[in-house]
């Protein structure tokens, strides 16, 4: 374990080994207040500082705490969903419970830190630190001493955390112990997983594009539809591992090449077929076939594979894109309005039942779209035309 001597001997404000320092609501509602005037540039403001406190069950969610320091405190069971805590320090935390659903955690420390069984689905932790640490200090005697709290947990622990639909784009998890959680629907694009404890973990429909497995446990882990094109699995243990339906580096159905008629010949038909309003030309089937790095616009995309996709400023009106997986997809300033064919006829852009998660909407046109059932937890819609605010 790699071991991180994070406090000084003889420093005043240290805590004895097993000290903690007890808030309460009225006490962390100040330090909040505090913080924000530091923000503000007012007067009085001091940055948040939790270090080596007790926080357990208090309620901090919705909070502005960007760049606080949590370090070594106990936070199990505290509400800290939907917050803001980019940059923020988290060290060696017991975070057991801990609800972070939503919470904007973007490059937060979190070396060391109990996450077992915390709730972070929807959470965005782009770039944030999840390895091992651990806290040395000196008792009274000069003897040096690893930090534990009472309740003896073990470090960098997110077994049976719940990361459903979460962002840890380049979230560094080397050598953490995470056996049996739930990475469903999460994007973790050119993550680093070395060397970690992955067993019964679930990362169904994942998008794991380009990270780093390389030597990781995944016995049992559960891959069924993820992205795993470019991911380094050298040296990881695979035993008893699902990979149905996964998207890997090895062709996937049929090649264009292999299609009659001919995919451009289809193509063709299919523009003829939408220009005439289907008076001529026909639409195309491109069922089972591997269309990796292709660019389609105004074809039948129902249930297909854009998670991540560049579709930035593309004409999709019409498009049916129902079931589809679009999660990290980029969409800004797209057109999914309805294609109006004459005077009578229009077709309405589908997407219900599409995940959206962690997609960019920013200034796209999504008036009169079909979004019935669609997930659009965290997704980002600034300027976007809606009808209706975004469904949950």
């Amino acid at each position: 374990m790699a071991q991180q001597l994070a406090v000084e001997s003889g420093s005043k404000d240290a805590p004895s080994i097993d000290g903690l320092r007890t808030l309460t609501q009225r006490d962390a509602d100040e330090i909040c207040k505090l913080h924000g005037k530091f923000y503000a540039g007012l007067p009085g403001g001091r940055r948040a500082d939790f270090s080596y406190c007790e926080l357990r069950g208090l309620n901090l969610s919705g909070r502005d705490l960007g760049d606080a320091n949590f370090t070594g405190g106990l936070l199990a069971g505290t509400d800290l969903s939907g917050a803001r805590l980019e940059n923020a320090v988290f060290f060696c935390c017991d975070m057991r419970g801990t609800n972070l659903a939503r919470a904007n955690l973007r490059r937060t420390d979190l070396r060391g830190a109990s996450l077992r069984g915390a709730n972070l689905i929807g959470a965005d932790l782009f770039g944030s630190d999840l390895r091992e640490g651990v806290i040395a200090e000196k008792d009274m005697h000069g003897e040096l001493q690893f930090r534990t709290h009472k309740t003896d947990i073990e470090n960098a622990d997110t077994s049976e955390a719940n990361f459903a639909n979460s962002n840890l784009e380049r979230a560094n998890l080397s050598g953490m112990l995470s056996i049996r959680s739930d990475f469903s629907g999460a994007i973790m694009k050119n993550c680093k997983l070395v060397r970690a404890n992955l067993k019964h973990a679930n990362f169904t429909g994942a998008n794991l594009e380009g990270s780093d497995f390389s030597g990781a446990d995944l016995s049992d882990a559960d891959f069924t539809d993820s992205v795993l094109a470019g991911a380094d699995l050298s040296m990881a243990t695979l035993d008893d591992t699902t990979l149905d339906n996964a998207l890997t580096d090895e062709p996937m159905g049929k090649a264009m090449s292999e299609v009659e008629p001919s995919v451009p010949d289809q193509l063709e038909a299919h523009v003829r077929f939408i220009e005439s309003g289907g008076a001529e030309g026909a639409t195309a089937d491109l069922t089972g076939i591997d269309l990796q790095g292709a660019q389609l616009q105004g074809a039948d995309l129902s249930g297909s594979d854009l998670r991540s996709a560049n579709l930035e400023g593309a004409d999709l009106r019409g498009a049916k894109l129902a079931d589809a997986k679009i999660s990290g997809a980029i969409l800004r300033d797209c057109n999914m309005g309805p294609l109006v064919i004459d005077a009578n006829r229009r077709m309405v852009t589908r997407l219900t039942g599409a995940d959206l998660t962690h997609a960019v909407l920013d200034g796209a046109k999504l008036s009169g779209a079909r979004l019935e059932g669609a997930l659009m937890d965290s997704a980002s819609t600034k300027g976007a035309e809606l009808d209706s605010p975004p469904p949950k």
